[in-house]
């Protein structure tokens, strides 16, 4: 394959990976981020991603990226970096919802005390 024809595989891929990484910061802009169509496509967008990162190396072969497809880089990095501050923020989200599930359960078990075994109990007789 010559460079001219090489080159342009390598841009029609990074330009397919920006608009998967776009796509990927629209999911994460959803108010429902999290439930599982939106984690599937977020997963089918990630497994795109990485096919089009393996077919670069291919074409590639140890190669340097043409100084032309510097921005379109930059661009990728700059989605992927507002992509990764949203999903910190889900993150913390899930942590605090975590949180106060743990601090419900905690009250209600004060309240209700412990639920006696229904298996019964081991008595030890110590006999002398």
């Amino acid at each position: 394959m010559d460079e001219n024809k090489q080159s342009r595989e390598v841009k029609r891929r990074l330009e397919a990976m920006l608009e998967c990484a776009r796509e990927q910061g629209v999911l994460l802009g959803k108010e429902h981020f999290g439930d599982n169509p939106s984690l599937h496509a977020f997963q089918e967008l990630l497994t795109q991603r990485q096919e089009l990162a393996a077919e670069i190396d291919e074409l590639q072969q140890n190669q340097f990226l043409d100084k032309e497809l510097q921005p379109l880089l930059e661009q990728i990095q700059q989605c992927d970096r507002q992509n990764q501050g949203q999903m910190r923020g889900h993150c913390q989200s899930v942590r605090q919802d975590i949180q106060k599930l743990k601090a419900g359960r905690q009250q209600n078990q004060a309240y209700t005390g412990r639920r006696p075994s229904a298996e019964g109990a081991f008595v030890d007789k110590k006999i002398e």
